[in-house]
């Protein structure tokens, strides 16, 4: 079987879409080994990440020489017909508009949040999304929602899509799985300047993360009571408005930014954190829960959206706009929920990159060739 993806995240973004794109692509190839991949791109980039795709003999990189702009949406199909892609997967919500007759289109839907938080996105993105959205899901075959949140928000707000949609689960990286030394974890804490004990958080700095309410738990905490807490993240007007917030609350020695970390370090800062505390108010999927989960640490997160379909059995939930809830489970590390090991393999194996990988080639692509 031969797959064309729009590459675009897979060769140019660092955080979510690029790692689901660089999961699924990588993981239906390494575990099917009758399985080609074309991969579609104006400006496909040779960097760690994406090295081992130049390597594969399995894979084939198609770069575009039209305008950037346009490459996604407009030309597409032309370079589609001149490959052997049996069926075209757009990974990041965008299909080509016009339809294409020879062979069936695929899409994955991560979330429709610019509905939810206008706040995080400027008023034209917003309606290029509402656009590339609607007209994805419209010319698509098959539509993946990556969690049943989505789907819920797909069925709402495109109701006509609701026979084509098919849940298929995002899968972590397996880097997470790894154990980490006291050795690594003692070298990166000095190259870090890691505190002894701290939490962590991972993602963007913007209004939807609600990083506000970690900052506000820490506040209702005894002085006595609190501990750093390490945001692995960045973002832009709303980072500094936290960080005023922050000094203005007089936590500033407390709260350290760690922006663009690699995934290594950030494996190794999950392995040193007393828990992961993952509040946001909304999230197509919520991959550091499975993360934090997969590193084997206390994961708290938001008892809304997808953060319980991530967390499963294995997290600590609570309702987050309520900072007195955090702060109780902040103050007592000892009441975070305990797990058995079989429970969490268990959960872990419904985001596995063999498992999933086996349920899109055989539940998405196969019935449509």
């Amino acid at each position: 079987m031969i797959v064309g993806f729009d590459a675009k995240r897979l060769f140019h973004n660092y955080t979510g879409l690029g790692y689901y794109s660089r999961t699924l692509v990588t993981s239906l190839l390494k575990y099917h080994s009758d399985f080609d991949v074309v991969l579609f791109d104006g400006n496909p980039v040779h960097s760690t990440l994406t090295k081992s795709y130049y390597q594969n003999h399995h894979v084939q990189i198609v770069k575009y020489s039209i305008p950037k702009s346009f490459h996604r949406s407009i030309y597409l199909n032309a370079y589609l017909d001149q490959s052997d892609a049996q069926i075209y997967h757009g990974l990041s919500n965008e299909l080509p508009y016009i339809k294409n007759k020879k062979r069936p289109f695929v899409v994955t839907i991560h979330d429709l949040l610019y509905k939810y938080f206008p706040q995080d996105f400027p008023w034209f993105d917003r309606r290029m999304y509402q656009f590339k959205t609607a007209r994805a899901i419209e010319n698509a075959d098959v539509v993946i929602a990556i969690s049943q949140a989505t789907k819920n928000d797909l069925i709402r707000y495109f109701p006509f899509a609701e026979n084509k949609i098919k849940i298929m689960y995002q899968s972590y990286d397996s880097l997470f799985d790894e154990i980490i030394t006291h050795e690594e974890f003692r070298s990166t804490q000095h190259a870090h300047s890691l505190p002894g004990e701290y939490h962590v958080y991972v993602g963007a700095v913007t209004y939807r993360k609600n990083l506000k309410v970690i900052i506000d738990a820490m506040c209702i905490q005894n002085e006595k009571e609190r501990i750093p807490l390490i945001i692995a993240g960045k973002g832009t007007t709303y980072e500094s408005y936290i960080k005023k917030y922050i000094a203005g609350k007089g936590l500033s020695h407390l709260i350290h930014f760690m922006p663009g970390i690699s995934r290594q370090d950030l494996r190794i800062l999950y392995h040193g954190a007393r828990a992961l505390i993952y509040p946001s108010l909304g999230e197509g999927f919520g991959l550091p829960v499975i993360e934090g989960i997969a590193a084997d640490i206390p994961v708290i997160t938001s008892n809304i959206s997808s953060m319980p379909e991530a967390g499963g059995p294995c997290a600590n939930y609570f309702d987050p706009t309520r900072a007195d809830e955090l702060a109780s489970l902040l103050s007592k590390p000892s009441s975070l929920k305990s797990y058995a090991p079989s429970d969490r393999l268990s959960h872990l194996a419904k985001f596995s990159p063999s498992v999933l990988s086996e349920q899109i080639l055989k539940n998405v692509y196969l019935p449509l060739v």
